[in-house]
């Protein structure tokens, strides 16, 4: 994340960055009827922006907490089921390939907003942050995030 001090008076910041994500979701499934798996890998680009109130406790250590929004552009989505020994590939974006299964095709575009608070001490920095989104990936499936981060400030 890269921050931009929004006024001189207070240690108040506006930051933004970009990161990948990669998911993946695996469910084996067996009923009287059926016996099969499925499994869905996504990719995505997340952008989050936030804003962010530095709390200076002593010299070395400060307390961080933010809220802000994300816009994830999902880049690519693969639906996968197997079942007696044969199995098929579907693209989750593609029209096409999703009428096949009578589902809607998922959103490449999804927005939603985060708040999370950041420990630093001397240079070691520790994170956490939930998220969640305002708009369906697909009908009935929103996305909700946690993050956990462990790093050091340079």
């Amino acid at each position: 994340m890269r921050g931009i001090s929004v006024t001189q008076k207070l240690p108040l910041y506006v930051e933004a960055g970009v990161a990948f994500q990669y998911r993946t979701y695996k469910e084996d499934i067996e009923d009287s009827y059926y016996d099969y798996t499925e499994k869905i890998n996504t990719a995505s680009l997340n952008i989050p922006v936030h804003l962010l109130y530095r709390f200076n406790v002593t010299n070395d250590f400060a307390i961080e907490p933010f809220v802000g929004l994300d816009f994830r552009f999902n880049i690519s989505g693969k639906y996968k089921i197997e079942a007696d020994g044969e199995s098929e590939d579907l693209n989750l974006f593609d029209k096409d390939d999703m009428d096949q299964i009578g589902l809607d095709a998922f959103k490449r575009f999804q927005a939603g907003w985060h708040i999370g608070v950041n420990l630093n001490y001397k240079p070691v920095y520790f994170g956490v942050h939930y998220g969640k989104d305002f708009n369906e990936i697909h009908d009935h499936m929103k996305v909700a995030t946690t993050h956990i981060t462990l790093g050091f400030n340079f």
